[in-house]
């Protein structure tokens, strides 16, 4: 019989080749050290957690969402005690060098969640929660390197 201490060195383990590996197109592959996704959709995704993005054309995202299909992760966004979930693939079009963040808004009597692009992430204000998604370089009227930066779904203790 396993220690409580071994089994949670085990898990750890598990998770750590787990978290080593992707799906893409059936088969099992090693998670690439560098998460820049320049490929398109076609070409399958370097990273396929939550809040995935992948560059759609020149000038444009997609932050991916779960269609039960292609793509099986919930994105959401957990509010205290609301979740907030994105229903459906959103483009989101790139015009400046910075990052694509999530923002989410109150608005009775649900929350509703976006994703921008901007220079840096703006000054936190009252009734709007912020996180970043991704880096984004915008050189010469295209998008030349994305870098994912969220690796998991968005918990916040903040009530907005």
């Amino acid at each position: 019989m396993l220690s409580y201490q071994e089994l949670q060195e085990s898990i750890l383990r598990v998770e750590e080749k787990l978290n080593s590996m992707v799906f893409v197109g059936g088969n099992v592959e090693q998670t690439p050290t560098s998460l820049q996704l320049l490929a398109d959709d076609s070409e399958g995704y370097s990273y396929l957690g939550a809040f995935t993005v992948v560059k759609k054309n020149n000038t444009t995202i997609t932050v991916k969402a779960y269609d039960g299909s292609t793509y099986f992760t919930h994105n959401y966004c957990i509010m205290g005690l609301d979740r907030i979930e994105q229903d459906s693939d959103t483009d989101v079009t790139i015009t400046v060098t910075g990052i694509v963040y999530g923002k989410i808004v109150y608005s009775a009597p649900n929350y509703v969640l976006t994703f921008v692009n901007a220079a840096i992430l703006p000054d936190q204000i009252v009734g709007e929660e912020y996180f970043t998604i991704c880096d984004v370089v915008f050189a010469d009227k295209a998008i030349t390197k994305i870098n994912q930066v969220i690796r998991g779904q968005y918990h916040s203790q903040r009530i907005v």
